[in-house]
């Protein structure tokens, strides 16, 4: 008996609190917080929906408007709310018994700013849904007064970020170079900061003897490097020009070509149609129409094949260029500013990690950047550069630079064939040496 007394009365209390939960969701699905309205609005026990109390909702009103203005602590808002009548109510707290009439402590302060409640909104399980009731503020204000917050919060705790130049420059031994910020204070109250740029010296086998050098000698060093591969105004117009040619030459030569395929298509089409006819009307045996019916399909296949790889490989080169050209005309603009980091980045995009540093002079490795897939544009133009100041208004400008590119473009995606189907063999447990033995680049440092 009462096992069963047990059990009926834990089903009672569950389907209650199913019950219980579904009308909590219902009434959110309908705009209407559970719970307590927060200051500046009552619940009506007539209606059971929170209404704004036109005697506190003024006062909260210009709350928001006090903190917006970035001048005001949650103390000092919480005195304002006390002077206005606005404190905290008799009762108990934590078992014990308490008078009221007492300020809102700051944490309470920072809830009430924070609570969407009084611009329309509402708070339910960690969700905003939208409410029905009248906002007192606008979401602007709201918006504001969250700014002011987050800047007057705690403060987090500081990240250690890296020097503008670290992880670019590695030293002869083969270690990266990091930066040291030291502290000079004198004795008549100057403070001087300044940065130097070391090896890691972290080789277990190499004991590295390579001095350090002034933040201000490797920027030097380095801008003048940049300047190396500046490319003047006229030069890309030039180059831009001459990709608009190659690029209206490339589209006829599309259009030629996909015309002619698109007019095969149809003929065969038509050829299917009159296959058709003939196999309906008898004159075409099943398996003399199957065969000749495989064959158009595979024709017409091919051509759809030749037609999407004319449609891929048109201009794909001519955006990549164009962004190219922007970059190598900024180089000059960059290497005089003091931005370390657009520096940094324009350096890796044409160096990579073949900068080292021997006896405080940065140097280029040529073993391996000249071996890199990456010298044919920067190359290209550092030698039209180079040829350029001995001869002066002689200089007669070509596409080789076009051409360069283009090549380099080529070479990329021969070597990712290659990387690809390698890679593929190795799935097959096949050796990738014999695979690499039949393509047209055999090795990634050959362009062909």
């Amino acid at each position: 008996m009462l096992a069963n007394e047990f059990n009926s009365s834990k089903q009672y209390v569950d389907n209650l609190s199913v019950n219980t939960k579904r009308g909590l969701r219902q009434k959110v699905r309908r705009g209407e917080m559970p719970g307590v309205a927060p200051v500046g609005y009552y619940n009506d026990l007539r209606t059971k929906t929170a209404k704004v109390d036109k005697k506190t909702a003024p006062i909260v009103r210009e709350v928001f408007e006090l903190y917006a203005k970035g001048d005001q602590r949650l103390d000092e808002i919480a005195d304002f709310l006390h002077a206005k009548g606005i404190q905290t109510r008799s009762g108990k707290v934590n078992g014990k018994k308490t008078t009221g009439k007492k300020p809102y402590h700051k944490n309470r302060i920072k809830r009430m700013l924070a609570n969407p409640f009084y611009y329309g909104h509402f708070c339910y399980l960690g969700e905003v849904h939208e409410g029905k009731h009248k906002g007192i503020i606008s979401k602007r204000l709201f918006d504001q007064v969250q700014v002011v917050l987050e800047r007057r919060g705690k403060p987090h705790p500081k990240t250690n970020d890296p020097m503008p130049l670290c992880g670019l420059v590695y030293c002869s031994c083969g270690m990266m170079y990091t930066a040291e910020k030291h502290v000079k204070r004198q004795k008549n109250g100057n403070i001087h900061t300044y940065v130097y740029y070391r090896c890691t010296r972290k080789s277990k086998t190499v004991v590295c003897r390579e001095p350090h050098i002034r933040a201000e000698e490797l920027d030097k060093q380095l801008s003048a490097l940049l300047q190396k591969y500046a490319m003047p105004t006229a030069w890309a117009d030039k180059l831009r020009e001459l990709i608009r040619n190659d690029e209206m030459s490339e589209k006829a030569d599309f259009e030629c070509i996909t015309g002619n395929d698109k007019e095969a298509i149809a003929q065969l089409s038509d050829k299917l149609a009159r296959l058709l006819d003939g196999y309906l009307d008898g004159d075409v045996e099943r398996e003399l129409y199957q065969d000749k019916r495989a064959e158009i399909l595979g024709k017409k296949k091919l051509l759809h094949e030749q037609i999407e790889q004319a449609t891929l490989g048109v201009s794909t080169w001519v955006e990549p260029m164009k962004t190219w050209i922007e970059t190598a005309v900024s180089i000059c603009k960059v290497a005089k500013s003091d931005d370390l980091r657009a520096k940094k980045s324009l350096l890796l995009e044409i160096f990579g990690s073949n900068l080292k540093m021997r006896q405080k002079e940065v140097v280029i490795n040529d073993d391996q950047f000249l071996t890199s897939p990456l010298k044919n544009r920067w190359q290209a133009l550092r030698a039209a550069s180079e040829k350029i100041a001995p001869e002066g208004d002689n200089f007669r400008f070509s596409s080789e630079l076009v051409r360069s590119y283009r090549i380099y473009l080529n070479f990329l995606e021969r070597w990712l064939t290659v990387v690809y189907q390698a890679h593929r063999a190795s799935q097959l447990h096949l050796k990738a040496g014999s695979l690499l033995s039949t393509e047209p680049c055999a090795s990634p440092h050959a362009p062909g």
